[in-house]
């Protein structure tokens, strides 16, 4: 796949295939339309919207697998990156569509290029201020 291809299939993703939570990691917010979608924040819009199944969704996000957003960590400014999680495909579930868990931090990198991995065990909310909670209660 070329590099524009996997810039178009990373935008789609970053349009229609992320969870308001995903959103709110990056930094972007919902448009007025999709504000509704807040209600289901481990749901990706356009499972919600019934755009995609929840099967092509899941197959799209582990297809490209992971996220940048920007972020602050340190004291730095840089670009953090977060892993894309499976979606619950149990129709019968009541979690059906969201997220199975929250997405994992995986990388920080500072505008130098100086590169950090993140353990697990970081709280991604030391350096982001969502208003979705990053961690389930």
């Amino acid at each position: 796949m070329t590099d524009k291809k996997n810039q178009e299939e990373f935008e789609r993703l970053n349009e229609f295939f992320w969870t308001p939570q995903e959103h709110e990691l990056s930094g972007s917010t919902l448009s007025e339309e999709d504000k509704n979608c807040l209600q289901k924040p481990y749901t990706p819009i356009a499972v919600q919207k019934e755009i995609i199944t929840v099967k092509e969704c899941n197959q799209k996000r582990q297809k490209v697998g992971k996220f940048k957003t920007m972020a602050k960590y340190k004291g730095k400014i840089g670009t953090a990156t977060f892993t894309y999680e499976l979606l619950d495909a149990d129709s019968k579930s009541n979690t059906y569509g969201q997220t199975i868990k929250d997405p994992k931090p995986i990388e920080f990198e500072d505008l130098d290029g100086n590169k950090e991995n993140l353990e697990e065990k970081l709280n991604p909310e030391d350096f982001f201020s969502p208003k979705i909670s990053f961690k389930r209660n």
